[in-house]
């Protein structure tokens, strides 16, 4: 059975962690101490020095030249609440460096309003001294607080960039995004994971390479903190991309992915894209749809679209590596099911944790629950059509498939493989007056 840490370290192999920028010849030029910043200014092609943090004022900006190298002292970085171009190109990059290595440098940190616009730059040995779990800004050498919303702002873009040797997250954003035109980001060797941001802007993630990392796994929605919680609804029409590493939702507890709105947005999910969830000491995680449960039938308010390919499935799974096992996470949860909602040559391990949904119909367990790695619930109306074709359900610590509604019997296991389940293999569908059928359901041990 596949697990989404086998698959980071899969990709890990990938990459070589080597930056494309050769940089220009700075042998000779006599460093600028920088000590504080008033207004806009310009730091011309040479060596710039900031032994203490600086702070671009709201209504400055900052502009890095290219052909620079900007040397920053242990912890020492950049708060933006203006903005920072750093401008360089491909023969003549911008570097940012720790000016007593191996102390690393703190954080180029983007306040709410702050924006960034680097281009042909590479940020080394960032992230402060900080570790991970205690750190205000995940041991990330570019850290972006945005505020608002939505839509979910974006104000970091980002071209031909290379974040390198970050103590933890090489970039984390936090209630932000990357900005459109956003190419080509290379992050490696950094001491835990290349990104961090929310479901909502997952698709602004940029082309690039995250592998060659502690773990090569993007997370999404929660890390350690509530200020940089990442759990917003998503409301719009998105693609989740396959960018060559897996994504995690949630860093030490599980977070949810929700989508949900009037106007009712699809997610798409493309081929050999891999999300899992790590397992929670109180609630689990999952994904699932919001509904308008007034409407007859329930109307969602969100659509899925995980659609494979025979040589390329889609993953949900544990973040749990070899550890991982049934019950690590609830599952996908349908509140509704629109008609653009698709589930094809998906596989879906080690769900059905405890969902607190009851259902109906009794499982061959002679309980209610609806615990299931596929959850489908509408409080009025049926559903008359499988949406799931060529796909795996293994794992599941509860049911396969919950059939949370009232009349058509629509069978779910037709052109589906179910294994290890450990209750039905989809639960019983009672008639129109409730009443559930005098078989038991099937199983899928």
């Amino acid at each position: 059975m596949k697990r989404l840490v086998a698959i980071a370290i899969a990709a890990a192999g990938c990459g070589n962690g080597s930056s494309p920028m050769q940089g220009c010849d700075l042998s000779a030029a006599t460093p600028t101490m920088h000590t504080s910043i008033s207004g806009s200014e310009t730091w011309a092609s040479g060596v710039h020095r900031v032994p203490s943090t600086l702070t671009v004022p709201v209504g400055a900006t900052l502009t890095v030249s290219a052909c620079s190298r900007v040397e920053l002292g242990a912890d020492a970085g950049l708060t933006v609440n203006g903005a920072l171009v750093v401008a360089g190109t491909a023969s003549a990059p911008v570097n940012f460096v720790a000016a007593a290595a191996p102390a690393p440098w703190g954080s180029i940190h983007l306040d709410p309003g702050g924006t960034a616009d680097l281009a042909y730059a590479t940020l080394t040995g960032g992230g402060g001294a900080a570790p991970l779990e205690t750190s205000g800004v995940l041991g990330a050498p570019i850290y972006v607080q945005g505020v608002g919303g939505p839509p979910t702002p974006r104000p970091l873009k980002v071209s031909n960039v290379d974040v390198e040797k970050a103590t933890g997250v090489g970039i984390a954003l936090v209630n932000a995004g990357f900005a459109d035109g956003s190419t080509a980001l290379t992050v490696s060797t950094a001491g835990a994971y290349p990104v961090y941001l929310g479901a909502d802007v997952v698709d602004t993630l940029p082309d690039g390479k995250y592998t060659g990392n502690a773990a090569d796994i993007v997370q999404l929605q929660s890390a350690f903190f509530a200020a940089q919680d990442n759990q917003r609804t998503i409301t719009r029409d998105l693609t989740i991309h396959n960018r060559g590493v897996p994504y995690c939702v949630g860093m030490k507890e599980p977070g949810v992915i929700t989508i949900g709105d009037p106007s009712i947005p699809l997610v798409t999910i493309e081929a050999g894209v891999a999300i899992g969830w790590p397992k929670g000491t109180s609630a689990g995680g999952r994904l699932r749809t919001l509904a308008d449960t007034s409407t007859n039938p329930t109307q969602a308010l969100g659509a899925l679209a995980a659609v494979g390919t025979a040589a390329n499935h889609i993953l949900f799974t544990s973040c749990e590596g070899s550890a991982a096992a049934a019950g690590d996470w609830i599952g996908l949860m349908f509140n509704g099911v629109d008609s653009r909602t698709r589930l094809e040559y998906v596989e879906i391990d080690d769900a059905g944790a405890d969902s607190g949904v009851i259902g109906t119909c009794q499982t061959n367990q002679n309980n209610n629950d609806a615990d299931a790695a596929v959850q489908i619930l509408l409080q009025q109306g049926d559903v008359t059509a499988s949406f799931i074709a060529n796909s795996v359900i293994a794992a599941s610590a509860g049911n396969g498939i919950h059939r949370g509604w009232k009349g058509s019997d629509t069978d779910f296991l037709s052109g589906n493989a179910l294994t290890q389940i450990a209750w039905c293999a989809e639960t019983l569908v009672p008639d129109l007056s409730n009443a559930c059928p005098t078989t038991t359901c099937p199983t899928a041990p």
